[in-house]
């Protein structure tokens, strides 16, 4: 354990050295590269073990993005959904995941427990990048460059030479995953400066779209459904955190609003949340009444 200890240190050396040449845009060597990445494939596999060292050397050691909140998941399917893209990031080492459905359908929510669940292994560098609303190449790189820790990037204006400082940037990153999250557009990687296709680097991206995980060239392709009726229902119950008993009438209400959010989260929660505490009839009969306007449901769908 000594004896690997040492070669982390070594290699973490070697790394910085790296990272600093590029971000001051000096020209390094190949060969230093190629046995700072020599260094970091001895270690990779007892690293992939999570908690393999003590904490306080992971903590000392990691380059990732922090940690994210995450939503307590509901559905024996979407948790099946965090497990295979896990194992199949775990499994596999240059590629590019798609994960689409409509919007606040729950994408966001799965891959922040993907994301966390990363986060444990230690030989993995791991990024969540939110992709910027007003979309450009630009924009884009620019969030990537804040999550990844390359800070001089927006000195430079020249393109092909924020495509090579980004590329080389991630590129000395020991097994770099990248998660984009909501990409409504496509894109091409190597405009951007994304090393996809070299040997290391992972991609995910979450989208609407399915043609957008095509374009992107998307070994797995994951869709995420809207929630089924008891796993509607358990959310629901979870938002509104009402201890007593709800009536027959009531019952049937709630059921009525359920089947109005069309199995989207956002929506369940939203209507738990504007209902806590309500326990008579008359105020379920309100909500309901309102949901059915037309005004109502339009401002409903524009948060989903």
């Amino acid at each position: 354990m000594n004896e690997l200890k040492s070669k982390w240190t070594r290699t973490e050396e070697e790394y910085w050295s790296v990272v600093r040449a590029i971000r001051e845009g000096i020209s390094f060597p190949p060969e230093k590269v190629a046995e700072v990445e020599g260094l970091c494939k001895e270690v990779e596999q007892i690293l992939l073990v999570p908690g393999r060292f003590r904490q306080e050397t992971m903590v000392r050691c990691r380059n990732t993005s922090p940690s994210v909140t995450i939503e307590e998941l509901v559905g024996k399917e979407t948790l099946q959904k965090v497990g295979e893209i896990v194992c199949f990031i775990m499994q596999n080492k240059d590629f590019v995941i798609g994960v689409y459905g409509m919007g606040r359908v729950g994408k966001t929510a799965i891959l922040r427990n993907v994301y966390n669940r990363l986060l444990e292994y230690l030989a993995l560098d791991v990024f969540w990048v939110a992709v910027p609303q007003d979309f450009s190449v630009y924009a884009l790189q620019e969030a990537i460059a804040n999550a990844v820790g390359l800070d001089n990037l927006s000195n430079e204006k020249d393109v092909k030479r924020r495509v090579g400082l980004l590329c080389g940037h991630l590129k000395v990153k020991r097994r770099p995953i990248l998660i984009l999250d909501g990409l409504w557009m496509h894109c091409e990687v190597k405009d951007v400066g994304i090393p996809v296709g070299m040997g290391r680097l992972g991609l995910v991206v979450t989208t609407r779209s399915l043609d957008v995980c095509r374009m992107m060239l998307c070994q797995k392709q994951m869709k995420i459904e809207l929630l089924n009726k008891e796993d509607s229902w358990r959310l629901f119950s979870r938002t509104l955190c009402f201890a007593g008993e709800q009536s027959w009438e009531v019952g049937q209400i709630v059921r009525s609003l359920l089947n109005r959010c069309y199995g989207l989260p956002l929506g369940i929660i939203e209507i738990a949340t504007r209902m806590r505490g309500r326990a008579k009839e008359h105020d379920w009969r309100c909500m309901l009444q309102n949901l059915e306007d037309f005004r109502m449901e339009l401002d409903v769908l524009k948060r989903l």
